[in-house]
């Protein structure tokens, strides 16, 4: 992949539309992205704590649609959804540990708590207010250290905060 090319930082929601196809409208928005990344417009990076997240998102999902614990077997299948994914788009996946302990930058989670606490709470397009989370705080700083130029999210949330080096892509916004 070559380097000139941007590299857009996906956050958790963007693989989970697309892989499981629903709501329709923000899946076919997530795969134009993807589409653009498979087409060589930008390097796409996600990190092993997107993978987490993501399989934990698939198991509630699961649980919910069929009212039990996933089995192992269903939980593999959707790690195997992923992995194809990222095979077939040349998707980076970065290591979060070794992002988190980069030589200099070691403190993730107090990096990650001065992006909440100097977040602004914003008001969605219903009229909620909402604010960023812990968890998407941490993708913010691992899109930083990945060397991302964007973050591309469905989430509100993360019109009220600044990244340094980093731009937020609202995809419903360009897609």
């Amino acid at each position: 992949m070559s380097s000139s090319k941007p590299k857009i930082y996906l956050d958790t929601n963007i693989l989970v539309y697309h892989l499981m196809g629903k709501p329709q409208k923000l899946a076919q928005q997530s795969g134009r992205l993807l589409l653009d990344i498979e087409k060589g417009r930008y390097t796409g990076t996600i990190t092993t704590w997107t993978r987490t997240e993501f399989l934990g998102v698939i198991k509630t999902f699961l649980a919910q649609s069929n009212n039990r614990n996933p089995s192992t077997d269903e939980m593999l299948r959707a790690e195997k959804m992923l992995t194809d994914l990222i095979s077939e788009l040349g998707l980076e996946l970065q290591d979060a540990d070794v992002l988190a302990s980069q030589a200099g930058q070691t403190r993730l989670f107090a990096e990650s708590d001065k992006i909440l606490r100097n977040s602004s709470a914003v008001q969605r397009t219903d009229g909620r207010w909402t604010a960023i989370k812990g968890a998407d705080s941490i993708h913010c700083v691992l899109a930083q250290r990945s060397g991302a130029q964007e973050l591309a999210t469905f989430d509100e949330d993360f019109r009220g905060i600044s990244i340094q080096g980093v731009r937020i892509l609202i995809v419903r916004e360009r897609y």
